[in-house]
This record gives C-alpha cells, sequence and structure tokens, in this order.
C-alpha cells in the first residue's frame, strides 16, 4: 500500500508534532508492503490542524477522488476550538469542520478529541500518540494505523465500486452480467485515470477477464456509448494491446492511438505494494 504523509511547514515546526510525524513515518516503513510515497498514494494521511495548506491537499484528494485520513495531532481538542471561537476565527473554524468532513476516517489521539472530532464526522478513530505514551511504542502506532489505512480503503473502494455498479444498472439492468463487469471495469479504469494512475496488474487482470468473457459486442458498443465510454473505452483498449496484450479480437470497438491513448498510457504503473478493489 502506498501512503503519503502530507503536513506543512508550520506544522512541522510544532515539537510535538514532528516528533510524532517522525515516529510514525519510521514505524510504518518497518512494516512488509507499506511504502511511504510522495505521489501516486493510494491513500493519503493529512497531518495538523488549523493551517489552509492542509485543506488545499484535502481538496485537491477530494477533486481526485484519491481517500484522506486525517489526523488534527490535538488540534481538535476542546479547549483549542474554544480558544478559535473566543478569537472569533469563524472562517478558519469553517475551514477546519471541512477538512475534518470530508475525510474518509479522522484519527485522534484521545476522548476529549474525539468528542470534538465527532461533532464533524462519524468515523473517528482513537489512535494513542507513541511520543507521550510509555506504554505504546512506535510500532505499535504504526501497526494500528495501518490497520486503519487498509479499512478505510476498503471501505472507500467499495464505495466506489457500489457507485459505478449503479451507473451500470442505469444503462441497461436487463444487461448480460458479462457485460456489466466489462462496463464496470472501463468505468473503474476512467476513475483510476481521473487519479492519475492505473496500476498495471488492474489492467492486466481486466485484459484477462476480456478474453474469457462472452457478450454481445454490438450491444456492448451502445452501452459504452450510453455511459460516455466509448471515446475512453477505445483509447484504454489501444494501451490495453500495447500494456497488456489484449488483441483486436477480444475488444468490443476499434482501438484509438492519439495523443489521449498515450496520456493514458503514461499513467499506467507498476507498482507492487498495492491493495485492490
Amino acid at each position: 500500500m502506498r501512503i503519503e504523509l502530507f503536513t506543512t511547514d508550520t506544522e512541522q515546526g510544532k515539537p510535538l508534532s514532528k516528533l510524532f510525524i517522525s515516529e510514525l513515518s519510521e514505524g510504518l516503513k518497518t512494516i512488509n508492503g507499506i511504502e511511504i510515497v510522495s505521489d501516486n498514494a493510494d491513500i493519503v494521511h493529512v497531518l495538523g490542524a488549523w493551517d489552509n495548506g492542509l485543506c488545499r491537499k484535502a481538496s485537491q484528494c477530494r477533486r481526485l477522488l484519491v481517500p484522506y485520513i486525517y489526523s488534527p495531532l490535538g488540534g481538535l481538542a476542546p479547549w483549542i476550538l474554544r480558544r478559535h471561537k473566543a478569537a472569533k476565527t469563524l472562517e478558519l473554524i469553517s475551514t477546519e469542520k471541512r477538512l475534518t468532513t470530508g475525510a474518509e476516517a479522522v484519527h485522534v489521539w484521545g476522548p476529549k478529541e474525539e468528542s470534538v472530532a465527532k461533532r464533524w464526522s462519524h468515523n473517528v478513530t482513537i489512535i494513542r500518540n507513541s511520543v507521550t505514551s510509555n506504554d505504546f511504542s512506535a510500532s505499535q502506532m504504526a501497526g494500528q494505523m495501518v490497520l486503519l489505512y487498509e479499512k478505510t480503503l476498503k471501505e472507500f473502494e467499495e464505495k466506489v465500486d457500489s457507485s459505478l455498479s449503479h451507473q451500470v444498472e442505469t444503462v441497461d439492468t436487463e444487461a448480460e452480467p458479462n457485460a456489466k463487469t466489462v462496463l464496470r471495469r472501463v468505468a473503474y479504469m476512467r476513475y483510476r485515470y481521473h487519479r492519475g494512475y492505473i496500476p498495471l496488474h488492474e489492467l492486466e487482470d481486466m485484459a484477462n477477464e476480456m478474453r474469457k468473457l462472452d457478450y454481445d459486442e454490438d450491444a456492448m458498443a451502445e452501452w459504452l456509448d450510453r455511459l460516455k465510454l466509448t471515446k475512453f473505452a477505445s483509447r484504454l483498449f489501444h494501451v490495453m494491446a500495447t500494456k497488456a496484450g489484449l488483441t483486436e479480437g477480444f475488444m468490443p470497438i476499434t482501438e484509438t492511438d492519439d495523443s489521449e491513448a498515450r496520456r493514458i498510457e503514461a499513467t499506467v504503473k507498476n507498482y507492487i505494494n498495492i491493495i485492490t478493489h
């Protein structure tokens, strides 16, 4: 799983935050299958509070449909929220609320911070801070955090799959199951392209599936058109021919080789440590 730990220079300037992020990063690096990255992450971990830079990152994640977990690092403690209210920083409070509300999951250090976070998020998890806990190591903290990453990513991908399945069903509820499978796959690849990278093994799995499935190709062409997937699919099939060996006989529509196909191909990455949908 590819994890991006995102914070700001302002947050890194806080001694406790800096130590926490350092211990978390070092702990994660010891866990098999976890890779700390700066781009093309499976999930983004936004760390800090009351900082517009964090909010901009969260907005970017939402725009790209990349799930993010939010850790305010003590910044949602009740006395801190009261201080901002007293200072009448209503715009900043509103921004912090959007940051918290938009997260797929929120991680806090203790029950007092949890009580505030739950006002804005239905999915709040307490994982203690190893920096301030003598009986809780960095490796334990990282292990619990990975469980939260895995759970959050699984739930996010299930929501994506449910949304794509609904889109396919609205086209033709009577469509044959094999056709629906291919349509969902194409729609999922468009979602991955929107995120900025397509896992190579996903592309290969789709190519293998298309070689095995039998469906009405004329009807498939019509359904792709109804879903406004025809142009993307034609270019995707060219990329699949190049990257996964899909031949013309298994394509329901003609492939297209152009600049857009090359842009799609450029997002195909052979990352090994990734949780599949």
